[in-house]
Protein backbone atom coordinates (compact mmCIF):
# COMPACT_ATOMS: atom_id res chain seq x y z
CA UNK A 1 0.00 0.00 0.00
CA UNK A 2 1.50 3.67 -0.75
CA UNK A 3 0.10 6.95 0.11
CA UNK A 4 -0.98 8.80 -2.95
CA UNK A 5 -3.06 11.72 -0.61
CA UNK A 6 -2.62 13.50 2.12
CA UNK A 7 -4.46 16.23 4.42
CA UNK A 8 -4.24 19.58 3.67
CA UNK A 9 -1.75 20.51 6.03
CA UNK A 10 0.36 17.14 4.56
CA UNK A 11 0.45 15.59 8.26
CA UNK A 12 -2.40 12.93 7.48
CA UNK A 13 -2.45 10.05 5.00
CA UNK A 14 -6.07 10.63 3.39
CA UNK A 15 -5.99 8.22 -0.15
CA UNK A 16 -3.94 5.27 0.26
CA UNK A 17 -3.78 2.33 -3.00
CA UNK A 18 -2.63 -0.80 -3.60
CA UNK A 19 0.46 -0.52 -6.26
CA UNK A 20 -0.44 -3.90 -7.94
CA UNK A 21 -4.23 -3.60 -7.75
CA UNK A 22 -5.98 -2.01 -10.77
CA UNK A 23 -9.31 -0.47 -8.42
CA UNK A 24 -8.35 -0.34 -4.95
CA UNK A 25 -8.25 3.33 -3.12
CA UNK A 26 -9.27 3.90 0.28
CA UNK A 27 -9.88 7.44 1.28
CA UNK A 28 -10.25 8.61 4.42
CA UNK A 29 -11.86 12.31 3.10
CA UNK A 30 -15.21 12.57 2.16
CA UNK A 31 -15.55 13.18 -1.66
CA UNK A 32 -18.99 13.34 -1.78
CA UNK A 33 -19.04 16.87 0.22
CA UNK A 34 -16.86 18.46 -2.85
CA UNK A 35 -18.79 16.35 -5.70
CA UNK A 36 -22.09 18.18 -7.36
CA UNK A 37 -24.55 16.11 -10.04
CA UNK A 38 -23.33 18.71 -12.80
CA UNK A 39 -19.78 18.47 -11.61
CA UNK A 40 -18.86 15.07 -9.73
CA UNK A 41 -15.93 14.31 -7.88
CA UNK A 42 -13.37 12.63 -10.13
CA UNK A 43 -13.20 9.56 -7.62
CA UNK A 44 -17.07 9.05 -8.31
CA UNK A 45 -16.34 9.34 -12.41
CA UNK A 46 -13.24 7.35 -11.96
CA UNK A 47 -15.42 4.80 -10.26
CA UNK A 48 -18.61 4.73 -12.91
CA UNK A 49 -15.63 4.40 -15.88
CA UNK A 50 -14.85 1.54 -14.40
CA UNK A 51 -17.76 -0.04 -13.54
CA UNK A 52 -18.73 0.51 -16.97
CA UNK A 53 -15.64 -0.98 -18.15
CA UNK A 54 -15.87 -4.51 -16.16
CA UNK A 55 -20.11 -4.36 -17.58
CA UNK A 56 -18.58 -4.48 -21.09
CA UNK A 57 -15.78 -7.08 -20.65
CA UNK A 58 -17.18 -9.86 -22.97
CA UNK A 59 -17.94 -12.53 -20.24
CA UNK A 60 -21.08 -11.31 -19.21
CA UNK A 61 -22.04 -10.66 -22.98
CA UNK A 62 -24.47 -14.35 -22.73
CA UNK A 63 -26.02 -13.21 -19.53
CA UNK A 64 -29.41 -13.03 -19.42
CA UNK A 65 -30.50 -9.52 -17.57
CA UNK A 66 -32.23 -10.03 -14.06
CA UNK A 67 -34.88 -8.21 -12.61
CA UNK A 68 -34.73 -7.77 -8.88
CA UNK A 69 -37.88 -8.62 -7.10
CA UNK A 70 -38.78 -8.04 -3.42
CA UNK A 71 -41.45 -11.14 -2.00
CA UNK A 72 -43.25 -10.24 0.24
CA UNK A 73 -45.68 -12.82 2.78
CA UNK A 74 -49.59 -12.49 2.26
CA UNK A 75 -49.81 -10.87 5.68
CA UNK A 76 -50.96 -7.45 6.52
CA UNK A 77 -48.33 -5.30 8.22
CA UNK A 78 -48.65 -3.55 11.93
CA UNK A 79 -47.65 -0.02 11.17
CA UNK A 80 -46.10 -0.40 14.46
CA UNK A 81 -44.50 -3.77 14.26
CA UNK A 82 -42.64 -4.99 11.33
CA UNK A 83 -40.76 -8.71 11.28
Amino acid sequence: MFVTGVSPDGKLPEIVEIKKHPRFLACQFHPEFKSRPLVPHPLFVHFIEAAKEFGAQKKWAGLKQQTALTVVEDKKLDDKKVG
